[in-house]
Protein backbone atom coordinates (compact mmCIF):
# COMPACT_ATOMS: atom_id res chain seq x y z
CA UNK A 1 0.00 0.00 0.00
CA UNK A 2 2.81 2.09 0.69
CA UNK A 3 4.27 2.12 -2.69
CA UNK A 4 1.03 2.78 -4.41
CA UNK A 5 0.71 6.22 -2.37
CA UNK A 6 4.01 6.72 -3.22
CA UNK A 7 3.66 6.13 -6.76
CA UNK A 8 0.47 8.23 -6.98
CA UNK A 9 2.15 11.15 -5.44
CA UNK A 10 4.80 11.00 -7.65
CA UNK A 11 2.39 11.10 -10.55
CA UNK A 12 0.39 13.80 -9.09
CA UNK A 13 3.86 15.71 -8.41
CA UNK A 14 4.59 15.66 -11.75
CA UNK A 15 1.63 16.45 -13.22
CA UNK A 16 1.69 19.93 -10.99
CA UNK A 17 5.27 20.38 -12.21
CA UNK A 18 4.37 19.88 -16.10
CA UNK A 19 1.25 22.32 -15.31
CA UNK A 20 2.89 24.81 -14.20
CA UNK A 21 6.61 24.27 -15.74
CA UNK A 22 7.83 27.15 -18.13
CA UNK A 23 7.65 26.42 -21.68
CA UNK A 24 10.73 25.21 -23.61
CA UNK A 25 12.38 27.61 -25.49
CA UNK A 26 12.57 28.03 -29.14
CA UNK A 27 15.63 26.26 -31.14
CA UNK A 28 17.70 28.41 -33.05
CA UNK A 29 17.13 27.79 -36.82
CA UNK A 30 19.27 26.00 -38.41
CA UNK A 31 21.17 26.38 -40.48
CA UNK A 32 20.91 30.19 -39.68
CA UNK A 33 19.09 32.64 -42.18
CA UNK A 34 21.54 35.54 -43.50
CA UNK A 35 21.53 38.68 -42.13
CA UNK A 36 19.49 41.53 -42.72
CA UNK A 37 19.29 45.03 -43.15
CA UNK A 38 18.48 48.70 -43.92
CA UNK A 39 19.35 52.45 -43.56
CA UNK A 40 16.96 55.17 -42.00
CA UNK A 41 17.77 57.52 -44.91
CA UNK A 42 19.20 56.56 -48.38
CA UNK A 43 20.31 59.67 -48.67
CA UNK A 44 21.95 62.18 -45.95
CA UNK A 45 24.14 65.55 -46.04
CA UNK A 46 27.55 65.31 -45.19
CA UNK A 47 28.31 64.63 -41.18
CA UNK A 48 24.34 63.66 -41.62
CA UNK A 49 23.30 60.79 -39.31
CA UNK A 50 22.25 57.32 -40.82
CA UNK A 51 20.98 54.45 -38.55
CA UNK A 52 22.19 51.31 -40.06
CA UNK A 53 19.92 48.18 -38.65
CA UNK A 54 18.80 44.51 -39.10
CA UNK A 55 18.13 41.11 -38.18
CA UNK A 56 21.04 38.58 -36.97
CA UNK A 57 21.32 35.41 -34.99
CA UNK A 58 20.68 36.37 -31.17
CA UNK A 59 23.77 37.61 -29.63
CA UNK A 60 25.91 37.76 -32.57
CA UNK A 61 28.84 40.56 -32.37
CA UNK A 62 28.21 42.77 -35.65
CA UNK A 63 30.82 45.07 -36.88
CA UNK A 64 29.86 47.78 -39.09
CA UNK A 65 32.38 49.63 -41.68
CA UNK A 66 31.73 51.87 -44.34
CA UNK A 67 34.19 52.87 -47.20
CA UNK A 68 33.06 56.14 -49.43
CA UNK A 69 33.38 56.25 -53.39
CA UNK A 70 36.62 58.44 -52.60
CA UNK A 71 38.26 54.92 -51.59
CA UNK A 72 38.26 55.82 -48.34
CA UNK A 73 37.32 53.12 -45.35
CA UNK A 74 36.61 52.99 -42.03
CA UNK A 75 35.05 51.66 -38.68
CA UNK A 76 31.65 52.74 -37.77
CA UNK A 77 31.42 50.67 -34.40
CA UNK A 78 30.42 47.56 -32.80
CA UNK A 79 27.17 46.18 -32.02
CA UNK A 80 25.22 43.23 -30.26
CA UNK A 81 22.49 41.45 -31.68
CA UNK A 82 19.49 41.46 -29.10
CA UNK A 83 17.61 37.82 -27.92
CA UNK A 84 15.90 38.23 -31.06
CA UNK A 85 18.46 38.90 -33.33
CA UNK A 86 18.11 42.60 -33.79
CA UNK A 87 21.13 44.93 -34.00
CA UNK A 88 21.16 48.99 -34.51
CA UNK A 89 23.69 51.42 -35.17
CA UNK A 90 23.48 55.19 -35.69
CA UNK A 91 26.23 56.68 -37.50
CA UNK A 92 27.45 60.02 -38.85
CA UNK A 93 29.09 60.26 -42.76
CA UNK A 94 31.70 62.71 -43.39
CA UNK A 95 32.60 62.31 -47.30
CA UNK A 96 30.11 63.33 -50.00
CA UNK A 97 29.31 60.68 -52.54
CA UNK A 98 27.91 57.27 -51.83
CA UNK A 99 29.14 55.42 -48.42
CA UNK A 100 28.62 52.13 -48.92
CA UNK A 101 28.11 50.74 -45.10
CA UNK A 102 28.40 46.71 -44.58
CA UNK A 103 27.84 44.98 -41.70
CA UNK A 104 29.27 41.75 -40.85
CA UNK A 105 28.15 38.89 -39.11
CA UNK A 106 29.36 35.19 -37.68
CA UNK A 107 26.87 34.29 -40.92
CA UNK A 108 27.53 36.64 -43.30
CA UNK A 109 27.72 40.14 -44.47
CA UNK A 110 24.88 42.52 -45.33
CA UNK A 111 25.28 45.99 -47.46
CA UNK A 112 23.42 49.27 -47.91
CA UNK A 113 24.27 52.41 -50.15
CA UNK A 114 23.73 56.10 -48.86
CA UNK A 115 24.07 58.86 -51.03
CA UNK A 116 25.49 61.63 -49.08
CA UNK A 117 25.17 65.46 -50.43
CA UNK A 118 27.69 67.91 -49.85
CA UNK A 119 26.91 71.08 -47.49
CA UNK A 120 26.85 74.41 -49.44
CA UNK A 121 30.07 77.33 -48.10
CA UNK A 122 26.73 79.20 -46.33
CA UNK A 123 25.04 76.27 -45.01
CA UNK A 124 24.19 76.45 -41.01
CA UNK A 125 22.12 74.28 -39.03
CA UNK A 126 19.01 76.27 -39.82
CA UNK A 127 16.78 76.68 -42.32
CA UNK A 128 18.00 78.22 -45.37
CA UNK A 129 16.79 81.75 -47.03
CA UNK A 130 17.62 83.65 -49.76
CA UNK A 131 19.66 85.73 -48.28
CA UNK A 132 22.26 83.45 -47.93
CA UNK A 133 22.49 83.58 -51.69
CA UNK A 134 24.99 84.87 -53.27
CA UNK A 135 24.16 88.01 -55.75
CA UNK A 136 24.49 88.27 -59.11
CA UNK A 137 24.05 90.07 -62.18
CA UNK A 138 22.15 94.06 -61.75
CA UNK A 139 21.07 95.37 -58.45
CA UNK A 140 17.90 96.57 -58.41
CA UNK A 141 17.28 100.35 -59.23
CA UNK A 142 20.28 100.22 -61.88
CA UNK A 143 19.15 98.40 -65.17
CA UNK A 144 17.86 102.24 -66.38
CA UNK A 145 21.62 103.87 -65.17
CA UNK A 146 23.17 101.11 -66.94
CA UNK A 147 21.05 100.99 -70.03
CA UNK A 148 21.29 104.54 -70.50
CA UNK A 149 25.31 104.24 -69.86
CA UNK A 150 25.32 101.53 -72.68
CA UNK A 151 23.66 103.60 -75.24
CA UNK A 152 25.54 106.56 -74.89
CA UNK A 153 28.25 104.94 -75.29
CA UNK A 154 27.18 102.98 -78.81
CA UNK A 155 25.77 106.63 -80.16
CA UNK A 156 29.67 107.81 -79.01
CA UNK A 157 31.09 105.18 -81.53
CA UNK A 158 28.54 105.67 -84.18
CA UNK A 159 29.45 109.19 -84.26
CA UNK A 160 33.23 108.89 -84.11
CA UNK A 161 32.99 106.28 -87.13
CA UNK A 162 31.00 109.34 -89.25
CA UNK A 163 33.08 111.69 -88.06
CA UNK A 164 36.31 109.47 -89.07
CA UNK A 165 34.61 108.75 -92.95
CA UNK A 166 34.02 112.53 -93.18
CA UNK A 167 37.37 113.78 -92.28
CA UNK A 168 38.77 111.20 -94.51
CA UNK A 169 36.67 112.33 -97.80
CA UNK A 170 37.26 115.81 -97.04
CA UNK A 171 40.94 115.34 -96.66
CA UNK A 172 40.80 113.03 -99.44
CA UNK A 173 42.70 110.00 -97.85
CA UNK A 174 39.68 107.77 -98.55
CA UNK A 175 40.70 104.25 -99.80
Amino acid sequence: MKRLYTLLCGLLLAGVAMTFAPPAHAQVEYPPAPPTGGVSDSTVRRDGTVTFSGKSTPFDTVTVTVKYANGRSEMAGTVNADAEGNWSLAMSLSYPGVATLSAATSNGVVTQQVVVLARSVNQSNSSSSDSQLATTGVANGQLPTITLIGAGTVMLGALLVVAGVRWRRRTGTAD
